[in-house]
């Protein structure tokens, strides 16, 4: 039986994050809780990110007092958060010690998958997080960040992609919308992975997709771009 295609919301931290600054509080998402806790998402990615920021900032909340009511909320659904890998959720590295001390945390209060990210796809900077995540039972996902430029060969990607499968966890793939169809071309591996489509225009989707519902998508990319894969 094949496997389904897991599809993760990201409405609770992308989409108010990169459409109106990440300002929405806590009491304006909690009456759509329990109504997108019976659509059956594989999670619901929440927390993390500029959340955390935001929270403190400009909205004089608890972060972790959000995470614990979504917690509360989604009784059927995973809660999933956005990692800047050694920046944790801030805007420069930290110790060892602190980013595992922030997994360990995030994972008691209510988070199952930590999706980790560095900005340089340095992977010494995700490395540290992805072990405090194993280490306390929860779901590490790498990220790698797409983007195009000369340096960035399919065997750059091909080769980075392979690292991180290596590293023993999911390979995600961090891209704007309009990057969304080449980034299917890079992964060598037998495992699944994702896609997470920024939702700059409203229009992003995050899709966890086993490797053998690829095929059509690999015959797009061979019709669009007429050559072979």
């Amino acid at each position: 039986m094949a496997k389904p295609i897991k599809i993760t919301e990201t409405i609770l931290r992308d989409a108010h994050q990169s459409l109106i600054a990440t300002r929405m509080t806590t009491e304006q998402m909690l009456p759509i809780i329990d109504k997108m806790d019976q659509v059956g998402y594989h999670s619901v990615e929440c927390w993390g990110g500029a959340t955390f920021d935001a929270s403190l900032r400009f909205l004089k909340e608890d972060p972790w007092d959000r995470l614990r009511k979504f917690r509360d909320g989604f009784k059927n659904t995973k809660l999933q958060m956005l990692f800047r890998g050694q920046n944790i959720l801030g805007y420069r590295p930290y110790a060892d010690d602190v980013v595992q001390y922030f997994v360990q945390k995030s994972i008691a209060n209510g988070i199952d998958i930590i999706r980790i990210f560095d900005c340089m796809n340095d992977l010494r900077n995700l490395q540290t997080a992805v072990d405090a995540a194993n280490k306390e039972k929860g779901h590490a996902q790498v990220a790698m960040a797409y983007t195009l430029g000369d340096a960035y060969t399919l065997d750059y990607w091909k080769d980075l992609a392979k690292r991180i499968e290596d590293m023993g966890d999911e390979l995600k793939i961090n891209m704007l919308e309009a990057y969304s169809i080449p980034c299917l071309r890079m992964y060598p591996g037998d495992g699944g992975f994702g896609r997470v489509v920024l939702g700059m225009s409203g229009q992003g989707t995050d899709i966890y997709v086993p490797k053998s519902l690829l095929e059509d998508a690999i015959e797009l990319c061979k019709e669009e771009n007429n050559e072979e894969l």
